[in-house]
C-alpha cells in the first residue's frame, strides 16, 4: 500500500531532526525579534527625550512589512525552496544583527533604526517559509502537533523578554550613565542560530 502525506493509512517516517532544527530557528528568531524591540524602543525614547514620539514609528517598523510585502513574500515562499528561504533568512539575521550592534557600539542610532528595519522585512520573509515548510517536513497527519509546538517556539522567547521582569535584576555598571553604553548589555540575548 503506498501512502502519502495526505491520504490515511500508513503515516511515513517523519524526520523529527529537520522539524526541531525549525523550531529552534524559530525560537532564536522571535527571541532576537522582541530583544532588539525592547531594546530599541526604550533606547530610541531616552535618548531622544522630548524631541519627537520614537515609540511609535519603531512600534510600526516591526508592523508594516507584514501588511506591505506578505503575498508577496508568500509567493516567494511558493515558488523557491523554503528550506533555502529560511537558511537564508537565518544567515541574514547574523548579519542584521552584526550591524545593529556595530551602530550601538558607535552611537548610531538611526544606524540602529536602519537596521531593525532591515531585521523586520527578514521576518516577514522568514514567517511564511516557516510555515509552509512544517507541513512538507511532518506531513498533514501530524500538521496540528507541528503547529503548536512552532507557535509555542514563537511565544515563549517573547515572554522570556518581558523588561518588566528582567531589567531590575541587571545591576548596572559603574559610570554606565548613557544609553549607548547600556545597549550591548541589553543585546547580549541577541545571538543568531544558523
Amino acid at each position: 500500500m503506498n501512502s502519502s502525506a495526505h491520504t490515511p493509512g500508513h503515516a511515513r517516517k517523519v524526520p523529527w531532526g529537520a522539524f526541531w532544527r525549525l523550531v529552534l530557528i524559530q525560537a532564536q528568531n522571535s527571541f532576537n525579534e522582541k530583544g532588539a524591540q525592547f531594546l530599541l524602543i526604550p533606547l530610541g525614547v531616552w535618548l531622544y527625550g522630548a524631541e519627537g514620539d520614537l515609540e511609535y514609528p519603531l512600534g510600526a517598523i516591526i508592523v508594516l512589512p507584514f501588511i506591505l510585502f506578505s503575498p508577496f513574500v508568500g509567493w516567494l515562499s511558493d515558488r523557491f525552496c523554503k528550506a533555502r528561504i529560511i537558511q537564508f533568512m537565518a544567515l541574514l539575521q547574523i548579519c542584521v544583527l552584526a550591524g545593529m550592534y556595530w551602530s550601538l557600539r558607535v552611537h548610531n542610532l538611526n544606524g540602529a533604526i536602519l537596521w531593525f528595519c532591515v531585521f523586520a522585512v527578514q521576518a516577514t520573509v522568514f514567517s511564511p517559509a516557516k510555515k509552509g515548510i512544517v507541513k512538507d517536513i511532518v506531513g498533514t497527519s501530524r500538521m496540528g502537533f507541528a503547529s503548536g509546538i512552532v507557535e509555542m517556539a514563537f511565544f515563549h522567547p517573547q515572554l522570556a523578554h518581558r523588561p518588566d521582569r528582567r531589567l531590575h535584576l541587571v545591576p548596572l555598571p559603574a559610570g554606565a550613565f548613557h544609553g549607548y553604553h547600556l545597549a550591548p548589555l541589553a543585546g547580549g540575548g541577541l545571538l543568531p542560530v544558523v
